[in-house]
């Protein structure tokens, strides 16, 4: 019991501790703080695609109004016109008040770069 206990086996397991202990606890750290940001990476491309899906298969659904197409599509009936608009202002509540209000809440913990773009 005394030999473990001494001060010469604590210097020793101190010393392994840091030689040894440190640098892989920082290196294991590292790895999982990487392989962490891969997968917000993924899951943001994951939906960045689900979302173009989605507009796509919106598209496939109303061909008639070529949202595809390199030029305007020329005489619309009143109801495609309404679809129209319905379709490509997806983005406008973005322009909301209160979603500007809330984006802070909704971008806590995201990139700090990204935030200070956004906000």
């Amino acid at each position: 019991m005394q030999l473990i206990f001494s001060r010469d086996t604590w210097e020793l397991l101190s010393f392994v501790v840091t030689v040894i202990g440190l640098p892989l606890a920082i290196v294991v750290f590292a790895f999982e703080q990487r392989k962490e940001r891969d997968n917000e990476e993924e899951e943001v491309y994951q939906l960045l695609s689900d979302n173009y899906q989605d507009f796509l298969k919106v598209a496939l659904a109303n061909p008639d109004l070529g949202l595809f197409s390199a030029v305007q599509t020329p005489a619309l009936t009143e109801q495609q016109k309404q679809r129209r608009v319905v379709i490509f202002s997806m983005r406008e509540w973005c322009e909301r008040t209160d979603f500007h209000t809330l984006l802070p809440t909704l971008l806590r913990g995201e990139d700090p770069a990204f935030v200070k773009g956004h906000l």
